[in-house]
C-alpha cells in the first residue's frame, strides 16, 4: 500500500504541474486577447473622431492622439 500512496502522490504533482501549465498558457492567451479588445477599441474612437471632423485636416488631433498613446504606453514584460 506505501507503494501505492507513493505513486498517487507523483501523479498529483504530474497532474499539479499539468494544471499549472494550463492556467499559465490561459492566463497569457487572455492577455493577448485584452490587448486585441484595447487596440479595437482605440481604432473604434480614431474612426469615430475622424468622422467628427467631417472632412477637416485632423493632422493637429492625430499628433496629440500619438503623443497620449506614447504616454499611456504599457511597458511588454518579459
Amino acid at each position: 500500500m506505501e507503494k501505492m500512496s507513493g505513486e498517487n502522490s507523483s501523479m498529483g504533482r504530474v497532474e499539479e504541474s499539468e494544471l499549472f501549465k494550463a492556467f499559465a498558457l490561459f492566463m497569457k492567451q487572455h492577455q493577448v486577447g485584452a490587448k486585441k479588445q484595447l487596440s479595437t477599441k482605440a481604432r473604434q474612437a480614431i474612426v469615430y473622431r475622424y468622422d467628427e471632423f467631417d472632412g477637416r485636416n485632423i493632422t493637429k488631433y492625430l499628433k496629440i492622439y500619438n503623443r497620449e498613446m506614447k504616454i499611456n504606453r504599457v511597458p511588454n514584460k518579459r
